[in-house]
């Protein structure tokens, strides 16, 4: 299995043009890189490095290289997106109220709310008081507001 961890030594050894100069960056011995990318290398089938230039990537490595540096990337920005969502800064806000509510009270609240929380997207459903209950029962709405 490759790890995350591999791929992130991967970019660093190529970022610093070597494995000693990588250390710092990545808080880990030369020789724990090197074993790591060994490792990685034996899960990949294929030398990523030059054996007799380690400082050179081999054609499969260079090939690797710009795909591992999207991956990390997009990696990178899930993590930020997931964080971000469960502190409640990104998803869905379901809303279902009735048709009153939805003329008198959320044109007042809505545009203050989508402007402190623009990641979010926000749905009205406006149906009859049980409706609305019902849907709330069902899931299918986050929040119901009837009078």
């Amino acid at each position: 299995m490759i790890k995350i961890q591999q791929l992130r030594y991967f970019i660093a050894v190529v970022k610093h043009n070597g494995f000693r100069s990588s250390t710092k960056e990545t808080l880990r011995t030369q020789a724990a890189l090197s074993q790591s990318i060994r490792a990685l290398e034996e899960t990949l089938g294929q030398k990523l490095f030059d054996k007799k230039n380690k400082l050179a990537l081999t054609p499969y490595g260079k090939m690797c290289l710009p795909k591992i540096h999207s991956f990390l990337e997009h990696y990178a920005t899930l993590q930020t997106y997931m964080h971000e969502m469960a502190k409640g800064n990104y998803g869905q806000l379901r809303i279902g109220c009735t048709p009153s509510i939805v003329q008198k009270i959320l044109p007042k609240i809505l545009p203050n709310y989508t402007m402190l929380y623009p990641d979010i997207k926000v749905s009205l459903q406006d149906d009859t008081s049980e409706q609305i209950y019902q849907k709330l029962i069902n899931g299918t709405i986050d929040i119901a507001i009837s009078i």
